[in-house]
């Protein structure tokens, strides 16, 4: 008769600071840590779960295949051929995730009615998302773009700015990213109203809760949009281009999830109407992992006119 391991095997695989392998590994005696920074990409920085692929030997590649193949739970998805995970890994169960959302990496690795449990980091990136995502709203409501024009042809002219206080936002994304950033803008004075897949009570700091079937409702009145939401059957393509086309002139569009939960183009690519001189795209963000922030130029007037009523 066989007894069964009683170990669980964890692999690393990617970057991770010693200091905090060793916390995983001190967490429960029957984990055996797996962890080989020298077979997987070089970090470009702290916590760089990227990093810069190494051009590995064959004996390293039959090593790190080795290691996949005992892996019960993995620290983040194989670099090498994430695509063959359940090919590479017959025992695991579980991959931890090292991003907010995991819902489009999922789908990209053909993992989606696999049987493994797939956790991610939602929350961890709350306040650098948060803070990026005020950097953006303030960038455009002071006017950046244009006094960094300005700088750039020694021009020095009196213009008008405008500011946060007594700006409403709309929040799509209830969760620990999007409230961080709500919780930011309220010390800007702005209101904000949060969108949740399901009905609860409004609490600090958001003012009032909707739900996720009655957006369209509370476009009208949004000065900024937040988008917060992890991408998932339910949220692909949330906000498109009639969702755009209700928010006011000159509202600002924050999408800190991924692109594909916004797309007015349906395509990813860049709007037709993005003004031709400050390449504002009034309709659309480009299917990118990277948080975007994009300004509505006055969208209805520039669909008119073909021409950005800013005059930038």
């Amino acid at each position: 008769m066989t007894v069964p391991d009683p170990h669980l095997d964890v692999l690393i695989a990617s970057y991770l600071e010693q200091d905090l392998v060793d916390r995983i590994a001190a967490c429960d005696p029957r984990i055996r840590v797996s962890y080989a920074p020298e077979l997987l990409p070089r970090p470009r920085w702290h916590s760089d779960h990227v990093g810069v692929p190494r051009e590995l030997t064959a004996g390293e590649h039959d090593r790190w295949t080795s290691m996949l193949r005992t892996a019960d739970v993995m620290f983040d998805f194989d670099w090498r051929h994430p695509e063959h995970t359940l090919e590479q890994s017959p025992n695991l169960t579980w991959i931890q995730a090292t991003s907010a959302g995991a819902g489009q990496l999922i789908e990209k690795f053909g993992l989606s009615g696999a049987p493994l449990t797939v956790t991610t980091a939602a929350g961890v990136h709350a306040d650098p998302l948060a803070e990026f995502a005020l950097a953006g709203i303030l960038h455009f409501t002071r006017g950046l773009p244009r006094l960094i024009a300005d700088r750039q042809t020694r021009t020095w002219r009196k213009q008008e700015t405008t500011e946060l206080a007594g700006r409403h936002a709309l929040v799509v994304g209830a969760g620990k990213i999007g409230s961080r950033t709500a919780g930011l803008l309220r010390c800007f004075s702005v209101t904000a109203d949060g969108v949740a897949r399901n009905p609860r009570p409004a609490s600090a700091p958001f003012d009032s809760m909707t739900t996720t079937d009655r957006i369209a409702e509370h476009l009208p009145t949004a000065d900024i949009l937040v988008i917060s939401c992890a991408l998932t059957d339910d949220t692909r393509g949330l906000i498109g281009r009639r969702e755009l086309a209700a928010l006011p002139d000159g509202a600002l569009v924050v999408n800190l999830g991924c692109a594909r939960t916004a797309d007015a183009n349906g395509t990813g690519s860049r709007s037709p109407n993005a003004c031709s001189r400050c390449g504002t795209p009034g309709h659309s963000t480009r299917h990118t992992a990277t948080p975007a922030i994009t300004a509505l130029c006055c969208a209805r007037a520039r669909r008119s006119s073909g021409r950005c009523p800013k005059k930038c």
